[in-house]
């Protein structure tokens, strides 16, 4: 699992006019091997923020995206990236890249969605949310959306459940 990558987001919203503002990416053994704020052209929507606590005052000194996009490509070249709500954090992680002029950073084929995943382990064809697959499985939830405690959650149900996706 050396060639492996766990990685979240969080965002100003959910709109085409969104950015990412958070991003964290942590290997197989738990170790975070990226993680930065960024501070976004856009503000960052009352809903989002009420999810996720970041603020604009977070964000103020933080580097822009286009800034870290070369060190982030680095990090996730010719890694499998296991993301939960992989269409989300990729349409987004995109989206971000094209606001500033970089090149695509991630392609489909590089990435498993754990969400799509672990929903067809548990036979389901809907969606299961990060926290309700690890109620299932009897894994406690010690932190939600801040990008490297969700990886983290996300490793545990990985370790759990195996190679689902």
């Amino acid at each position: 699992m050396d060639n492996y990558l766990i990685l979240d987001t969080e965002t100003t919203g959910l709109s085409a006019r969104d950015e990412v503002i958070e991003l964290g990416i942590v290997d197989m053994e738990g170790n975070t091997v990226y993680h930065s704020l960024f501070n976004p052209s856009c503000s960052i929507g009352a809903s989002a923020m009420a999810i996720h606590g970041i603020t604009q005052t977070d964000v103020k000194s933080a580097p822009r995206f286009s800034g870290e996009w070369r060190k982030i490509n680095e990090i996730l070249a010719g890694k499998i990236i296991l993301i939960y709500n992989a269409k989300f954090d990729l349409r987004m992680l995109n989206q971000t890249a094209r606001i500033y002029g970089c090149g695509e950073l991630l392609r489909q084929e590089g990435v498993r969605c754990v969400m799509q995943g672990y929903a067809k382990y548990r036979g389901s064809y809907r969606a299961i949310k990060l926290e309700q697959a690890l109620r299932q499985e009897g894994i406690p939830a010690f932190q939600t959306h801040r990008v490297i405690g969700d990886c983290l959650m996300v490793l545990e149900l990985v370790k759990k459940v195996g190679n689902v996706w």
